[in-house]
């Protein structure tokens, strides 16, 4: 067998049946082209990889020249780590040993030819014998992300797989035979303890140093293989090594633009920590509004004895919670348990949760917006949520309702949640998060009565079960990367949600 330039035009023809059906297609190419192969789409794509990337296609062929594989390859020239994409065997050549030794040629070439300290390949976990063929080739898991790729009805896991340079210096570049683990966590000696007690378990070789996000080193960044903690995502471009970045807070929007993480890293979050603080906050600044208590604060420091009129209660009371994660489902059984009708709003259809009593898609939402007495907000920073609350929809309220928001500030403009306030649409809001943080001091929604202002902190460490939900999530998932098993809270880089 020997690699051969793979010519698009010529040899489009010889692979173009090799993926057999529409599932097979999907594992093989991710949805990148189309099923059946058509010539335009696959000739554009590849051509795309080749433009941006610097991809090498190559054909495998006999000694007789009859084609029997194909795959494509390209260096990162700042990590030293060779991609290998596309790899396909033709059907009848499949369980013969000819993936193997096409991957040996294609392991020969490019450490023949360039510096590549390492190569690596993503595979779908139910892509058994392909996931079989790329061991026996001498690849070996690095990474397992579960629920990764969504096909139909499915949702398959992903495994990155790697092969070092045979006789690499393990101090050079790009090589990691001490895997070095960064704790950016305020910590005490108990906790730091536990971080080295799960690194130990793992066996191996592991370096766990300890610092804060703040004062991490952009070489501690460069350095690390796994890192707990919300560094700035600014110092994050060195980041070379970065198999997974372990976040501690629920939201991970900053890290999800273009180019901040490279793009093998897996990126977890710390959905789970954060349901009882946020939940509570939520419903402590919903009561706050229903019983006027904001207004009587106010009357207080004007040093007025005053009566602000009727006030409504949360039992028969329609409370439309948008966000059923870890923090909405918490605050969905609090106003359940005070005699609330609560309907969730969820992007992915599914079973109604406990302390719900209507599920809708979030296509749903305008159709029973008008039925809430309560909005509660928790959405995530993406794409779809940027002012998700418009004009439009908070006249769509009952004008008695009340908004509470402590998902992401940019769900709602400013402007936009000062005029429906203004005007009358709603009765009054409570925000922990605006678009703008920190607001300024010149805003005009310090001065609003009907508004209720936090500073962002239903969350942060405040309440300690937050950094113990943290604690748990950070040492399962270190000796689950240490071990190579699935993570736990993966963030889809999508959507924004945690997978």
């Amino acid at each position: 067998m020997r690699l051969t330039p793979f010519d698009p035009e010529r040899d489009f023809e010889k692979i173009k049946d090799w993926s057999t059906d529409e599932r097979s297609h999907g594992m093989w190419c991710g949805g990148n082209f189309a099923f059946p192969l058509e010539r335009e789409n696959f000739l554009e794509g590849l051509s795309g990889f080749v433009r941006r990337y610097g991809d090498v296609p190559l054909l495998a062929v006999t000694d007789g020249g009859e084609p029997v594989g194909f795959f494509t390859y390209a260096l990162d020239s700042e990590t030293k780590e060779c991609l290998l994409k596309l790899v396909i065997v033709k059907p009848e050549c499949r369980g013969k040993g000819v993936g193997r030794e096409m991957l040996a040629l294609a392991a020969e070439r490019i450490f023949s030819e360039t510096d590549a300290a390492l190569i690596h390949l993503n595979v779908f976990l139910e892509n058994v014998g392909a996931k079989r063929c790329y061991e026996h080739a001498g690849f070996t898991d690095r990474t397992v992300v579960p629920d990764a790729f969504p096909w139909r009805d499915e949702r398959w896991g992903k495994c990155n797989m790697i092969m070092k340079r045979p006789g690499r210096d393990p101090g050079r570049r790009g090589e990691k035979a001490v895997k070095k683990i960064l704790i950016a966590l305020p910590t005490e000696e108990n906790e730091r303890e536990a971080f080295r007690r799960a690194a130990a378990a793992a066996g191996g070789e592991c370096e766990v140093t300890f610092t804060t996000p703040g004062e991490a080193t952009e070489e501690q960044i460069r350095e690390a293989c796994f890192i707990l903690g919300n560094v700035p995502a600014k110092k994050l471009a060195g980041a070379e090594n970065l198999d997974v970045l372990q976040l501690f807070s629920a939201g991970a929007d900053a890290y999800l633009k273009k180019g901040v993480l490279p793009e093998r890293t897996v990126l977890c979050n710390a959905t789970g920590a954060y349901g009882q603080a946020v939940g509570e906050h939520a419903f402590a600044l919903t009561m706050m509004l229903i019983k006027k208590l904001h207004l009587y604060r106010s009357s207080q420091l004007r040093s007025r004895w005053e009566d602000h009129g009727g006030v409504t209660s949360l039992a028969g009371a329609t409370v439309l919670v948008a966000g059923l994660g870890d923090i909405g489902l918490w605050y969905a059984r609090l106003v359940k348990a005070m005699g609330a009708r609560v309907i969730g709003v969820k992007r992915r259809s599914g079973p109604c949760p406990e302390g719900v009593d209507e599920l809708v898609l979030t296509a749903d939402f305008d159709r029973v917006l008008p039925e809430a007495d309560v909005v509660m907000s928790v959405l995530p920073s993406t794409e779809d949520t940027v002012h998700f609350y418009t004009a439009e929809r908070f006249h769509r309220m009952k004008d008695t309702a009340v908004f509470v928001n402590c998902g992401r500030g940019d769900a709602v403009a400013h402007d936009v949640l000062l005029n429906a306030l203004r005007t009358g649409e709603i009765a009054a809001a409570a925000v922990d998060v605006c678009e703008t943080e920190p607001l300024p001091a010149d805003s005009p929604l310090w001065a609003e009565e009907k508004l209720v202002i936090t500073p962002h902190v239903a969350g942060n460490f405040h309440h300690p079960s937050i950094y113990a939900g943290v604690m748990d999530i950070a040492l399962e998932n270190l000796a689950n990367y240490l071990g190579g098993k699935p993570l736990r809270n993966t963030v889809d880089p999508q959507t924004g949600y945690k997978r």
